[in-house]
């Protein structure tokens, strides 16, 4: 593989953080999923036959209930955002399991779920996003060693809360491999997590150019993270709670009855 240049700079995000609250050109919209289950019934219009058939492979119903949900919703925001017809809006997965809509090659978006809540992040560059529960159940060190390298592994397996940093450094790796769109590889544990800027050499070309990696305190007992690629000057976060603000879906489900 041939030698690339790739820098990656990994913090917690606030207000002080290169990202603006304003005028933003990304977007990060969480939810609980269980709060939109009226969308179950109402926005039956919005799913199409493969996506329904893709909602009733899922054994559960819990699943079923969740992967509606979150489709509706980001459907309603893409609508939103390209201003095509969230009924018109055909999602697309690549080889690497990444959602994309050909009809907007310029808009790109990643959506994560864990436990009972969800996270969407939109932007005009590579971006990606994972929120994770911060589970109880002690971590093998096994895994830890399997997933980091040995200086987050030791970080990890000294701290007095383990888990809750695993799961920290976890998301901001898979936030990463999810805005670089090839997946888990032979890289990920390379991926450096530690606050800080790292130059790394000889990754996959997926990851050349600049990177920015925050850690975001959305909801308690959860850790979530966003990667986003600087090719472009997007340097402006907008962060809407969706939970709080439903009347912001009900506009736009009204609008797609339309």
């Amino acid at each position: 593989m041939p030698e690339n240049k790739t820098t990656i700079y990994c913090s917690d995000y606030n207000q002080s953080s290169n990202f603006e609250l304003n005028e933003a050109d990304t977007f990060i919209y969480y939810f609980k999923i269980s709060d939109f289950h009226f969308l179950i019934d109402h926005a039956k219009h919005l799913i199409n036959k493969e996506e329904l058939k893709r909602a009733q492979r899922y054994y559960h119903k819990k699943d079923r209930d969740r992967f509606i949900v979150c489709r509706t919703i980001l459907k309603l925001l893409l609508e939103q955002h390209t201003n095509i017809l969230a009924t018109k809006i055909n999602i697309k997965i690549d080889s690497n399991k990444k959602p994309y809509v050909d009809t907007a090659p310029t808009m790109f978006f990643n959506i994560s779920h864990s436990g009972e809540y969800a996270a969407i992040v939109f932007s005009n560059t590579q971006v990606g996003i994972d929120i994770e529960k911060i589970k109880s159940k002690p971590i093998e060190r096994e895994i830890i060693t399997s997933i980091f390298n040995n200086t987050e592994a030791d970080l990890i397996l000294n701290t007095s809360n383990t888990n809750e940093l695993f799961y920290k450094l976890w998301t901001r790796k898979e936030a990463l491999v999810k805005a670089s769109g090839i997946g888990i590889d032979d890289d990920f544990k390379q991926l450096p997590s530690r606050n800080g800027t790292h130059n790394v050499k000889n990754l996959d070309t997926a990851y050349n150019g600049k990177w920015e990696v925050f850690s975001l305190n959305l909801v308690n007992n959860y850790h979530c993270a966003f990667a986003i690629n600087l090719k472009s000057s997007n340097k402006k976060l907008k962060i809407k709670d969706l939970t709080k603000n439903k009347d912001y879906i009900l506009r736009e489900l009204k609008k797609s009855d339309y």
